[in-house]
């Protein structure tokens, strides 16, 4: 329900059962994908029985993503306190999944950047024995970056009127978000968050492999 005709009825009290929130707005089906790639092989034989080889294989995947901010909910434990002068019912009351649009949406940016490189060189010996000795290092870099998102403690502080530099400023979160846009002013600046989160994975590998003619078999 929006706008005036919002009443008692449509907020559960605290610990109320979970309920969940659902919106299609913001939301988008398929993230957009965007994937780069190269190899480069070379191969050396200074002699014929001596091959040398390096093949590297590099990678860059970049998703971008975009979702609706679905705000606090039960499992945040973020609650709307009795004395918040928004709050026309006296009871303290906790969100369940109150979608604050005017965060925008939850925009979020992977990207993976690998590189693989194989090292190796061959060695041809009599009656078709060979050995190969080889190296394999690949790595691969992670960073995700998300836009939008809104800090618990932050706004928990905001509601109950004690958030550094709006003490006394009450955050109002029954706010019809699809008609009046930025009604908290300068909360949302205040509350946004921008998170990074970044990882690394690596393999490296030495191999011998040797093989050859052992006896010819008849036919």
């Amino acid at each position: 329900t929006k706008g005036p005709h919002i009443g008692q009825n449509n907020f559960y009290p605290v610990n109320a059962p979970l309920n969940e929130y659902g919106s299609v707005e913001d939301y988008q089906i398929n993230p957009r994908e965007q994937r780069y790639g190269g190899l480069i092989k070379v191969k050396y034989e200074p002699t014929s029985w001596l091959k040398f080889y390096e093949e590297l294989t590099l990678e860059r995947n970049k998703e971008n993503s975009e979702i609706p901010d679905y705000g606090p909910s039960q499992t945040d434990g973020t609650v709307i306190p009795a004395n918040n002068p928004y709050n026309p019912w006296g009871v303290a009351l906790q969100p369940i999944g109150d979608a604050l649009l005017e965060f925008g949406p939850q925009k979020q940016v992977v990207t993976i950047d690998t590189v693989t490189t194989i090292s190796g060189a061959t060695i041809q010996l009599p009656h078709n024995w060979l050995v190969d000795v080889s190296y394999v290092y690949s790595e691969s870099d992670g960073d995700r970056t998300t836009y939008n998102q809104i800090s618990r403690t932050g706004l928990q502080e905001a509601l109950d009127g004690q958030l550094p530099g709006f003490v006394g400023t009450y955050y109002n979160p029954f706010v019809d978000f699809s008609a009046v846009k930025h009604p908290n002013g300068g909360f949302v600046d205040a509350l946004r968050l921008t998170t990074d989160s970044q990882a690394r994975t690596s393999v490296s590998t030495w191999a011998i492999k040797a093989g050859g003619d052992i006896i010819d078999l008849p036919g």
